[in-house]
């Protein structure tokens, strides 16, 4: 199946409550000025929220948190999620900081 930014600035899971913040990240990130950047971490982005991934802004900034199977996620644990997220995402860290705060900031 060939995805396109349409495809992928849609939450696939409106049902959980932060769905409004992944909205504006997904959309935020379509928006960078560098496209190739900006379609990888679409990518990434999609896919982590379909696992299960929510938003959070806790005492120590803003996160992105996996809920595990037991909560209505599909991560079968923190460890794995971390593992993941160092993988993919951490390239980017500055990029995806940068998103979170803005996203957070208008919400």
């Amino acid at each position: 199946m060939i995805w396109t930014y349409a495809d992928l600035v849609v939450d696939p899971r409106p049902e959980l409550p932060d769905s409004p913040l992944w909205t504006r990240l997904l959309r935020k990130t379509v928006l960078l000025e560098d496209k190739s950047i900006a379609e990888k971490l679409l990518r990434h982005f999609w896919t982590l929220r379909s696992a299960g991934t929510i938003i959070r802004n806790t005492h120590i900034g803003i996160r992105l948190q996996p809920l595990l199977e037991s909560e209505a996620g599909d991560w079968e644990s923190e460890d794995f999620f971390n593992e993941i997220r160092r993988t993919i995402l951490a390239p980017y860290a500055d990029v995806i900081k940068t998103l979170l705060m803005n996203v957070v900031e208008e919400g």
